[in-house]
């Protein structure tokens, strides 16, 4: 065993499940963020830009990948 080889303090730690909560706790709030911004940049200000487009992929791209189940 090498001496930098770090120990689990038991068998059994899995972190997937306190992972999966991390992810939904920032996912929910940006994506509220995000759907108010577009809001406002379409239908008060009209100016629609590049940006803008960036961010929604960007949003899109992470709904696809936001990991459901057990790990």
């Amino acid at each position: 065993m090498d001496k930098n080889e770090i120990i689990p303090s038991s068998g059994d730690d899995n972190l997937g499940p306190m992972l999966i909560g991390v992810n939904w706790a920032v996912f929910g709030p940006s994506t509220i963020i995000v759907g108010l911004r577009l809001l406002t940049r379409i239908w008060i200000t009209h100016n629609f830009g590049w940006d803008d487009a960036m961010i929604l992929f960007a949003q899109a791209r992470r709904t696809l990948v936001v990991p459901e189940g057990d790990c």
